[in-house]
Order: C-alpha cells, then structure tokens, then sequence
C-alpha cells in the first residue's frame, strides 16, 4: 500500500463531513433552546411564588396590626366604621411595590336577628386585605378575609344604615361597581372606597347619622358615572333628582345607582348628496335629569365636526340624545337615525345628520310609526296655510333642481346652478330678456322659434339612487303652444359618461310630460343624471316657458321619513300626512318664519 493511500485512510477516520458538523450544531442548539426554555419557566415559577409569599406576609401583616387595635378603632381613615388603619398604601418589598388595600365593614349577624328587628346591627366587624402588583406578571389579585367581633356586649345603637344598589342599563345588578362614599359635615369626615358584591350592593352598617350629608359616586373601568347632587351643587341644582343620602338612627337607607358600559358616536355632517359639510357646530343634549327645579340636564354639550365633516365622540353614556345645529347660514333637514336617538350601552352609533343653507324659515317633519318608533319612507306630508302656501312633499326624497340658466352652455358637471351643457341654438337661456332667467324659445324680430332644446350638465347624486320624479313650473302652457309643448327625456348612468336618453316607455320614442312624469325603472340604481327639454310651438307668437325642473329620488344620504318646508310665513298652518298603509293624520301647527322648527308625527297602520 502507497504512502499516499495510508494517509488517506488516517484522514477519514479522524474528520468529520460538513452535514454532521452541522447536524450536531443544530441539535446542540435545539437542546440548548429547551433548556433555556425550561429555565425561564422555572424563574418565572419562582418569582411568581416569591410574589405570592410577599403579597400573603403583607396581608398577614395588616392582620397582625388590626389584633393589635381596640375595638372601636379597627376601622379605616375615612371608613366606615371610621378607625386608624390605611384603606390604601403602597408597600415596597424587594425593590417590588405591592398595592394594599384594606376594607373593613360592619356585619349584621344572623344570630341575634336583622336589622329592623335587630336594634344593634354591627354585630362584628369583617376585615378584607386585597394585594396586587402590577410589576409581577404571573400573580392575580391576593384577598384574605377574617371577621373580628368585639369582646364587650353590645349596646343599642345611635347610628343607621345604607344599602347602595348599582344597576347596569338593563336593570340587571351590577357586581364589582366601584363606590365612593364621602361625607365631609361629621366627625370622623368619611372618604371610603368600596366595591358592590356579586348582587350589585354594597351594606354599610352602622353610619353615623347625617341629613344629606353622604355623596355617593359609582363608577366603573369603561362605564359611565353616576352619583348623588347637592341642593347647593355649582350648577344651581335646587331640587337634585338624587339627593346626597341621609342616615338617621336605626333606620335603613337605600340608594339605586346605575351605569353601563360607555358608547361612542360616529358623526358626519353632509349634504343630501353625500357631500362632506366641514366644520359645523352643532348642540347635543341628552335626556337624563340632575335636577328638576330648574331641569338640569346631565349632558349638554357642544361639538363641532372637523375638516372632512367626521366626529368620533368617546365615552359617551347611554342615553336619549337630540342635536340642535348652532352653525349660521344652514338648516338641519334631517337626521340617520331620526330624532331623538336612543343610544344604547357599550355600542358604537353612527349618526349623519344632513344640512342645506338656512332659508327664512323652516319647518323640519319627521313621520314615524308610533308602534316601532321607525321612520316612515314615502309619506305624503302637505303643509296648508297663510298667503296660499300649499305644498305636499314626500318623506325619504331629495331633490336635483334647476332654475336658472342664463349663465349659459360649456358646462359638463353641475356646478355652476345657472348653466348647463348644450342647445341647438333655437333656445333662449335668460340672457338677454325677454326670458329673464326662464327657459323660452329664441326670439327673432318678434318671432319665436318653432321648436328648440337644451341639455343640462351633469347631476351627481353621490351615491347609488332611485329616480322617481321629473316636475316642472309652470304646470300647465298657453293653449296657443299646442298640446305638450313642454317635453323631457332623461339618461342616467353609474359612469357619469354614457348617456342614453329615454322618455316613460324606457326608450328614446318617448317623452315624460306633466301628466307623464313617473321616471322609468330602468333609471334607477344609478348615481348620475342629465335632462334634455324639448321646447315647442304652434303659434311662432307665443312661446312655452319653464322656470323650474326638478328630480326626486332616494339614496343613503337622504333622511328617512322627514322632509323639509321653507319660504313661508308666520302662522298657523294645517299638516296632514298620508300613507296608502298608515291611518291619515292631520293636525294644526304654528310655526315661526324667522325660526327652524321641528316636529315629530306618529301614525298608525291601518287595520
């Protein structure tokens, strides 16, 4: 055998090959991953236990102290029973803080009676030590109990007693409600801090006697606040709706407190187009009383949307709200969901409310059904009243009008509320007269055109709609035009860019005229919509006029069940609101014309 072959074979039996070098670093580091784990599940076993011990020697500390106490002075600063012992404090232990709390309550005991019947209800005393530490992960809240009775027999006693109730929204009993009980105008004052029991209650036995003199707060992490008021409370509160508590001897005291969880609102201010409103100031008020005598309300406050028209609004109790607009120059025509909204625990509401620029006056009507408080869509509401105003709108509709065009053609989007597309030439747009802003035929020498037509820029709803409706004004024409002299057809899109013009029939042989103004089905589910008015004449003396065209139809951003009159004078007027479903309903209504006003119809389906 070669030297060179020797060698070799010594080589192969001392190395290793690249593959199990690594496969023993991988398994060396695996192991060493387990091992590391196991250690770390080990320490922290460890201090957990360590936690545990500290937090028990802690409690068995404030045990210790209290043997150590006279009776009559086991009690808590500030408690009641009133004594020497800390209700809470911080304890520092291994470089570790550990929060304790004591509570210390008087105990009706069974065993002689209870109060009524029992005239001394503070039979013994219950001392409870609660620790925690939000420093150790592993340890849960530590509670000792022991009870500690007197050695004296006991006498009659000079003092009463509270039973505080916390209910949720529901009514349901509420346990582990914070209360905080303060009483300032005796001696020891009272400061305590307590919690309710798995029933919702917390039994104050033996309270010093005190004519409204107990302020009691409950609250919760995450839930709303309520509490007792002072007749001299800062808000001029002269008859609270629940007065500061008052204890006398031997009698039973009972408070009902109630909180829930805490909700928010979603506000957006926008136009009946969808269309962000930004900035506007607007009132909330809620329905909860503090005070009767004047009526104190719990919660007014004022809110302004922010630049894109949105409002988050945290922390906000259950309750029933309304909204007044504060912002000048517009009115509010309606709301989603309708006045007053009814808010409930631990949701989060979205709230839109809609607005116009303010006219010289308004008069905002909501119909709803009185069974299920809903809105009711497609009602017909008709306002009768002073200087022959009469009109009847439709709940649930928004409108797309036009009653200017002198601003003339060239415009594709409908910005500009006095221009439009296109004409053939035969139509005079208001400029110069004799048209005056309505829509003739052109005027040559003192002859009209025969026939001529115009088509209106671009009408964007902002969101997917149904089209009902095309009305015009004037209704009827001079006889001399000849029989529908006035005539539309309609295109409606999702695209804004084809435009198909159809009349009542859902083709283009058609034509909507006042008598036939019911829009095609086809031209709903749509979001865009143009007119085009054909003008004409048998008389070249005489031409038809229009001064105004408008378009009804429904999407997500108009109000349910309300609708909006404007332009009309002081008085009283007659409203009557009908429904092809629903009982009519008619009643008077005095309304300001200098001032927005609102009212609520309820109507009742028909049997």
């Amino acid at each position: 055998m070669s030297v060179f072959s020797e060698k070799t074979k010594i080589s192969h039996k001392r190395g290793m090959t690249l593959v199990e070098t690594l496969l023993a670093i991988a398994f060396f580091a695996f192991a060493s991953v387990g091992i590391y784990r196991i250690y770390v599940q080990i320490w922290d076993m460890t201090n957990a236990i360590r936690a545990r011990d500290i937090a028990t020697n802690l409690a068995n500390e404030q045990f210790e102290v209290a043997r150590t106490l006279q009776y009559e002075d086991l009690g808590t600063v500030g408690g009641i029973p009133p004594g020497v012992l800390d209700a809470d404090k911080i304890e520092t232990r291994e470089g570790v803080d550990y929060r304790v709390r004591t509570y210390i309550r008087a105990i009706d005991d069974p065993f002689d009676g209870l109060f009524p019947a029992d005239s001394s209800p503070g039979d013994n005393r219950l001392m409870e030590v609660r620790i925690t530490c939000e420093r150790c992960e592993d340890l849960t809240e530590v509670l000792y109990t022991t009870r500690i009775a007197p050695k004296q027999l006991e006498s009659e006693s000079t003092n009463g007693n509270m039973r505080i109730e916390v209910f949720d929204g529901s009514g349901d009993p509420l346990p582990n409600a914070d209360i905080h009980i303060v009483n300032t105008s005796i001696t020891p004052a009272v400061d305590l801090n307590d919690t309710t029991n798995v029933n919702g209650e917390l039994l104050i036995i033996d309270a010093p006697p005190s004519f409204q003199g107990y302020e009691i707060t409950a609250t919760k992490d995450g839930y709303s606040t309520d509490r007792t008021y002072s007749i001299d409370d800062p808000l001029g509160n002269t008859t609270p709706s629940k007065p500061h508590a008052t204890v006398a001897q031997q009698q039973l005291t009972q408070i009902s407190l109630q909180i829930d969880e805490f909700s928010s609102f979603q506000v957006q201010s926008e136009t009946a187009l969808c269309v962000p409103v930004s900035n506007v100031d607007f009132d909330l008020t809620g329905a909860k009383r503090i005070g009767e005598n004047p009526v104190i309300l719990k919660y007014v406050e004022s809110h302004e949307t922010n630049g894109s028209g949105y409002l988050d609004l945290e922390d906000i109790e259950w309750d029933t709200y309304t909204l007044r607009l504060m912002e000048a120059g517009l009115d509010l025509i309606g709301t989603n969901p309708i006045l007053p909204i009814a808010l409930e625990p631990g949701v989060n509401q979205s709230f839109n409310f809609t607005v116009a620029p303010a006219s010289a006056s308004a008069l905002h009507v909501i119909v709803y059904d009185l069974g299920s408080s809903l809105p009711i869509s497609n009602a017909s509401v008709r306002l009768e009243g002073p200087s022959s105003f009469d009109e009847t709108l439709i709940t649930g509709r928004g409108f797309i009008t036009q009653s200017e065009w002198q601003g003339g053609s060239g415009q594709d989007t409908f910005i500009d509320s006095a221009t439009y597309w296109a004409h053939d030439g035969n139509i005079e747009d208001g400029t110069p007269s004799p048209g005056g802003g309505d829509l003739i035929l052109d005027n040559t020498f003192g002859t009209y055109q025969s026939s001529g037509w115009l088509e209106s820029s671009t009408f964007n709803t902002g969101s997917i709609s149904n089209f009902h409706e095309i009305f015009m004004d004037p209704e009827t024409q001079s006889t001399e035009t000849g029989e529908d002299s006035v005539r539309f057809q309609v295109a409606t899109n999702i695209d804004g860019v084809t435009w198909n013009y159809i009349g009542p029939d859902g083709t283009s042989g058609s034509y909507y005229t006042r008598t036939n103004r019911a829009l095609h089905a086809s031209q709903s589910a749509n979001q865009y919509l143009r007119y085009k008015v054909f003008l004409s004449t048998d008389d070249t003396s005489i031409s038809p006029t229009v001064s105004d065209i408008f378009f009804t139809f429904t999407s997500e951003c108009i109000p349910p069940g309300q609708v909006m009159f404007s332009d009309f004078i002081s008085g009283t007027f007659d409203l009557e609101i009908t429904h092809a479903n629903y009982d009519s309903v008619s009643q008077p209504v005095t309304v300001s014309g200098s001032e927005w006003q609102s009212v609520r119809i309820g109507v009742t389906p028909s049997l």
